[in-house]
């Protein structure tokens, strides 16, 4: 990717568009590394299913779209405080929730698995992150078939169907494999600046064949959803998307949507087509067949539709390949342009996607640049009120600083105390991202760090945690330029303990009587591991001494072999996910619980022991475990959903 030429406002390579308005506050933060990989810039499509975002692929370096599982009436996210999304679970509970995430992804890895099929984008990566599910698929440039359409007017017949087949022959392809879209309209179908057509957003597809033809939750799009849509328990299949695809076709040629499925059921409308469209009687024929209420009497595959539209021996005619050709030069200058003026995207410069991809090696490595030399005293600026963005706790016994917007100041002060109450809170991510920042001296009384709140600020050198700190979520320094840090004695709470270690040297202040260092790992109470270096290698006997592991206490792990004793009542959420080099886990008899995601994403794990004494085993605690073939498990242990990937074959003690 070029920089940016001084004056220029969009950026000509990827769309980056300077003051381009802020995210929207349930979407993700712009500037988010999913998987430690993608990086997450502008929104580009919000629906009742999910929110779709441009991204930057840190290891193959190119521009991706990650559809994020959100559906609107049961998931809520405020970023301004965090990125996990917030559940509100209906009477279905938590075991609903997990079965749809589940499905998400489990369909998603299906589509990754299949072939690339030219005119429908590919999934390339599915995962779990910030209690909800992402799906990364191909970006496409250029500007969708609805805008077209506003833009320039309807097509001929024979200009829809040259644009359109394509598709037609990739569905048949995907619905060979027994999976379905559910999402075909003219806004998720993109005119690439070739003049090509291809199908977006594989986010909706679900594997009838796997489900009986049933779906965990409802995708509707009005005027082009098939009407076994609308209802949980009628069967959907290719019939679904010859529905979508033959509204789809009607809108190319009339410039107006078919009525609403219900509404068209209700009121009995019949299609109309206008006689000065000189439409062929078999081309009006297949879509009527095409667009028939009930599923019975509707066409049954993209073959035949594309038979019947088609007069049966495939022609469009030679006018119609002419007026394409026509259409594709104007499509290739507005292509060109779409792809030059019209995306919105924030890592779009060399230099953002260079830092985030520096910050996500520092993160990940923990490497750390050379010192900066600056004076022996630096001055350090007291920041203003106007600066800061800030709120009272409940009860206003204490003020919460919740965004810091100040500019150009290397070293500053954080004010003690606002209108009168102490600061005792640094909430989430207030200062994520901040290059600019090197020193902070930090509230004399402050008793919480959120999570993310440093979070790569890569040149920041200069800090102490004050005595009177209680709380510390350690993804807050995930990406620091900071060497060293000494955690106060008043701590009484590490989480995210293993992200502390993305600080190089940490030590316990003397006197603190929570936690201790212990062969330089971090110990609760002498008996919870709560974070080990994650650049620790080799083989690994979990102490005797330890009866719990923490959440994410060994995160992001170097270890290839690690051995967790009958004295661990409890494995925590995310211990060891992300360790991509650990190939084997002995979980040896007293164990009694591994908590969800807790070996998620260690892709050369092929070997584990789980004993009988083991009760639960969490929602994806072995998800992403690429290399595991097989485990044996007790016949009265709980597996929630999904804890162990899809081609694991699960056998039982006699």
């Amino acid at each position: 990717m070029g920089k940016m030429e001084e004056g220029e406002r969009i950026c000509p390579n990827c769309g980056y568009e300077k003051n381009s308005g802020s995210q929207p506050p349930n979407a993700l933060r712009r500037g988010t590394i999913l998987r430690s990989r993608y990086y997450i810039g502008n929104v580009i499509g919000q629906g009742g299913f999910g929110i779709t975002y441009v991204g930057w692929d840190l290891t193959l370096e190119m521009k991706v779209a990650v559809k994020e599982y959100f559906p609107s009436g049961s998931a809520s996210r405020t970023n301004l405080y965090s990125n996990e999304i917030q559940w509100e679970f209906t009477d279905s509970g938590e075991a609903g929730w997990s079965e749809g995430l589940e499905r998400f992804l489990k369909e998603a890895r299906k589509m990754a698995k299949l072939d690339s099929i030219p005119a429908v984008v590919r999934v390339w990566d599915a995962f779990g992150e910030n209690r909800t599910a992402y799906i990364v698929m191909d970006f496409v440039e250029g500007i969708t078939l609805k805008k077209y359409l506003q833009t320039h007017g309807v097509l001929g017949y024979e200009e829809c169907l040259n644009l359109l087949l394509p598709i037609l022959d990739s569905l048949a392809v995907i619905h060979d494999r027994g999976l379905i879209h559910r999402d075909i309209s003219p806004d998720n179908i993109m005119i690439q600046p070739d003049g090509s057509a291809r199908l977006l957003d594989m986010g909706a597809a679900v594997d009838v064949r796997a489900n009986d033809g049933l779906a965990s939750m409802a995708v509707v799009k009005r005027n082009f959803s098939a009407p076994e849509q609308y209802m949980d328990s009628e069967r959907l299949g290719s019939w679904t998307d010859v529905y979508a695809m033959a509204a789809t076709m009607n809108y190319c040629i009339t410039g107006r949507v078919v009525p609403e499925a219900m509404e068209r059921e209700l009121k009995k409308t019949s299609l109309y087509y206008d006689p000065g469209l000189n439409l062929p009687l078999h081309f009006k024929d297949a879509l009527n067949s095409a667009l028939a209420l009930k599923a019975e009497e509707r066409i049954r595959d993209m073959g035949t539709l594309k038979e019947r539209l088609t007069d049966s021996n495939g022609s469009v005619g030679k006018q119609g390949r002419d007026l394409n050709g026509r259409r594709k030069i104007t499509l290739i200058a507005v292509g060109a342009l779409f792809a030059v003026c019209a995306l919105t995207i924030l890592f779009c410069t060399t230099r953002v996607s260079e830092r985030a991809e520096n910050a996500v090696a520092e993160a990940t490595d923990g490497t750390v640049a050379e010192m900066s030399v600056h004076p022996a005293e630096p001055e350090y600026l007291d920041v203003s009120l106007s600066d800061l963005s800030y709120e009272k706790t409940e009860g206003e016994k204490g003020v919460i600083l919740t965004r810091y917007m100040g500019e150009g100041n290397a070293y500053i002060k954080l004010p003690d105390e606002i209108d009168g109450q102490p600061v005792i809170e640094l909430g989430s991510g207030i200062f994520r991202e901040n290059e600019t920042l090197e020193g902070i001296i930090l509230p004399s009384g402050l008793e919480t760090i959120k999570g993310s709140a440093f979070q790569l600020c890569v040149n920041l050198r200069e800090m102490e945690l004050p005595e009177g700190l209680r709380d510390i979520d350690g993804s807050a320094f995930a990406g620091v330029g900071l060497e060293e840090m000494t955690i106060p004695s008043t701590v009484e709470t590490i989480r995210k303990g293993a992200y502390i270690f993305k600080v190089p040297r940490v030590k316990i202040a003397e006197g603190n009587k929570t936690y201790t260092m212990v062969d330089n790992m971090i110990c609760k109470d002498n008996s919870e591991l709560t974070a080990f270096p994650p650049s620790r290698k080799g083989e690994f006997v979990i102490p005797p001494e330890i009866s719990v592991i923490g959440d994410y206490a060994c995160f992001n792990t170097s270890l290839t072999a690690v051995t967790i004793p009958g004295s661990v009542r409890t494995v925590g959420a995310n211990a060891f996910s992300g360790g991509t080099g650990l190939q084997k886990v002995v979980i040896e008899n007293g164990v009694h619980e591994v908590k969800g995601w807790s070996f998620s994403d260690c892709r050369s794990l092929s070997e584990v022991i789980i004993p009988e004494s083991v009760k639960i085993i969490g929602y994806w605690a072995f998800d992403g475990c690429d290399s595991l073939e097989s485990v044996t498990v007790s016949r009265d242990c709980k597996m929630e959903n999904g804890a162990f990937g899809e081609d694991v074959e699960i056998h039982y003690y006699d």
